[in-house]
């Protein structure tokens, strides 16, 4: 108890350093802790700046503060409201409704998203940290690219991302725990966000072939890479058999044939010099190195002799991949490879902890180790467009009577360097 008192004073002084303190002490129930209301405080102070005009968080914030002077009497009229709106993922559209009733203040929906894409966010991460030890600089950075790749600043995503990390939690919890009631989360994901209709249904078929031999699920993950795509008819056919009229519509704007058509132009042209170089290779040169590692586990497999649960964590890593490299010509198809590669490297971790010994797994280290730290740093710069100043350097009493307007850390930096 006297420890937690003196890290929630620590908080309330100064948070980010309150972070790293109980992550440097190795206290990680504490850590979780702080990591968790260290997102509601992330979200609270998140710089909403130019660079996000157009994105969901400023459409999520424009709804609740439309909705403030909206009169909400009775549970129809929420309902009512829900019906009308087209919307299918009931999380946020009530989230929005709820928070107008009292505020129009961003700061409160966004501590709101922090608080809820924080407890999975840190349900993971001490997960991994509870059940492994990061021994090696190698693993260390293989734990940070872990945290890198759903990080704090992407909850301006709320629905596809909370939804990202609420399902790998269920994933993990069962993995690490064995605890079957954990994968209610996974069931949960589609009031979050409807596309999440997808993992859910891959998972369940899945638990009907776990124990399939390794080679049907590398097989399907090698065929994915030279099969053709699914078409976006194909799957606007089957969405119009299963779902009502509002889903149909909600669903159009993914899987329009003229918005693919657009799409698959403009991933020809990312390299055409409107984009840095690293701007495309940083999350496809991560996504190779585990693509490396799984082709590794498999062929080195009796060395290895992975457990019973390390193997289902390895096939439903390569199901899901095998899957999304099916669907990566559709609009947003793509960011299922987030839900793969968050349970991917916690494979890999639990692999590499116990066998480091290996001299292939020494030699792919050092071969994947400019990719690993490409990724580190292009996420952390990235990062900076929605991370405040005041996120990091302030605290939740001082930013209590700001204006509500934060300046993010790429700014500063700017004016740093002139």
């Amino acid at each position: 108890m006297t420890n937690f008192r003196l890290y929630a004073l620590l908080f309330i002084i100064q948070p980010f350093l309150a972070l790293i303190v109980a992550f440097y002490n190795k206290r990680w129930e504490l850590f979780r802790v702080v990591l968790w209301l260290y997102a509601g405080y992330y979200g609270f102070t998140i710089a909403v700046g130019a660079e996000s005009q157009g994105s969901d968080i400023v459409r999520y914030i424009a709804e609740m503060q439309s909705l403030h002077n909206k009169s909400f009497d009775t549970l129809s009229s929420y309902w009512s409201y829900y019906q009308n709106s087209g919307e299918i993922d009931f999380l946020r559209s009530f989230l929005a409704i709820s928070v107008s009733r009292f505020t129009e203040s961003q700061n409160v929906l966004l501590l709101i998203y922090g608080l809820i894409f924080g407890y999975f966010y840190s349900g993971n991460t001490f997960l991994v940290l509870k059940y492994l030890r990061l021994n090696t600089f190698y693993n260390k950075l293989l734990f940070f690219s872990f945290l890198l790749i759903m990080p704090l600043w992407t909850m301006g995503g709320f629905r596809f991302n909370t939804s990202v990390h609420m399902f790998t939690y269920g994933v993990l919890l069962y993995f690490f725990e064995g605890n079957r009631k954990a994968l209610i989360y996974c069931f949960l994901t589609p009031l979050v966000h409807f596309s999440f209709l997808i993992p859910v249904s891959l998972l369940v078929g899945f638990s009907f072939f776990k124990k399939m031999n390794i080679r049907f699920f590398f097989l399907f993950f090698a065929l994915s890479f030279f099969a053709p795509s699914f078409s976006s008819n194909t799957i606007q056919t089957y969405i119009n058999s299963v779902g009502n009229q509002t889903f149909q519509e909600r669903t159009d704007s993914y899987v329009d044939e003229n918005k693919v058509s657009n799409y698959r132009e403009s991933s020809n042209t990312v390299f055409s010099g409107k984009r840095n170089w690293y701007a495309d290779l940083y999350t496809k040169g991560y996504r190779w190195v585990i693509f490396g590692y799984l082709l590794l586990f498999y062929f080195k497999r009796k060395s290895l002799t992975l457990k019973n649960k390390e193997n289902i964590l390895f096939k439903l890593s390569l199901l899901i991949f095998g899957f999304t490299n099916l669907i990566d010509d559709i609009p947003s198809g793509k960011r299922f490879f987030l839900i793969a590669e968050l349970i991917a490297t916690a494979l890999i971790l639990v692999v590499l902890y116990r066998h480091s010994i290996f001299r292939f797994i020494k030699i792919y280290k050092l071969v994947s180790l400019p990719l690993v730290l490409l990724f580190l740093i292009v996420s952390i710069r990235a990062g900076l467009l929605l991370t405040s100043v005041e996120g990091v350097f302030a605290n939740p009493l001082l930013v209590l009577f700001m204006n509500g307007e934060y300046t993010d850390l790429n700014s500063l930096l700017r004016a740093i360097t002139g």
